[in-house]
């Protein structure tokens, strides 16, 4: 059971927060709310960039976050198409970065990370 410790060094807009290094969503059931684990990492968008060759647009995002165990998790360079799948999950960040089980874990997770991007570094590169 969590202590319920507030996570000061990233912070997320509701329904997120940060729970003893994990990230949680506040749930509402029956009048009842609760926080429900999603994972056990707090990650976030660094910088987003757009590469604008004239014709298409794509974007690149660079992740970073905290493993709740302390361990920095190393900035990746992922594509904006990659956010969602969390195919770059485990490759990137180890098996020890894990998302809950459930239907919704994986949009509430990426709809966080998304939130995040608000005080991300966006630039347009053209190659």
């Amino acid at each position: 059971m969590p202590n319920h410790s507030k996570d000061l060094s990233l912070r997320y807009p509701p329904p997120y927060e940060v729970i003893d290094g994990c990230l949680y969503r506040k749930m509402t059931e029956k009048n009842h709310t609760y926080s429900r684990k999603l994972c056990n990492f707090t990650p976030k968008i660094i910088s987003e960039i757009t590469l604008d060759d004239g014709a298409v647009e794509t974007k690149r995002l660079k992740l970073g976050g905290e493993h709740s165990n302390g361990r920095p998790l190393p900035e990746i360079d992922i594509s904006g198409a990659e956010l969602s799948g969390f195919n770059w999950l485990i490759e990137r960040w180890g098996a020890d970065c894990v998302l809950e089980p459930g239907t919704s874990v994986k949009d509430s997770v990426r709809h966080a990370i998304q939130l995040t991007a608000v005080d991300a570094d966006k630039k347009t590169l053209f190659p």
